[in-house]
């Protein structure tokens, strides 16, 4: 699983699951150099079902340094490679 998300000044920590499962650690969106792409964020191995699978991204928290609101993220891709 990659993604490619979007840092921005008002960006939250985002915490990824699949299925219910926590995938990787969370990923802080914050940055005080304007709206910029990540590059591709490599997550690591997933199980699916391939029917009904759910990836959530959740904040769950702030940078020391994030403006109000906090609690945005963007989503630029979402990359599934099989093996």
């Amino acid at each position: 699983l990659e993604l490619l998300l979007t840092r921005a000044a008002d960006y939250g920590i985002v915490s990824v699951s699949v299925n219910g499962v926590p995938v990787g650690e969370a990923i802080d969106l914050w940055s005080e150099h304007g709206v910029v792409p990540t590059a591709p964020l490599d997550l690591g191995r997933v199980d699916l079902r391939g029917r009904g699978d759910v990836l959530r991204l959740e904040v769950t928290g702030a940078n020391p340094g994030a403006r109000a609101p906090y609690f945005q993220f963007g989503i630029d891709g979402v990359r599934l490679t099989p093996q």
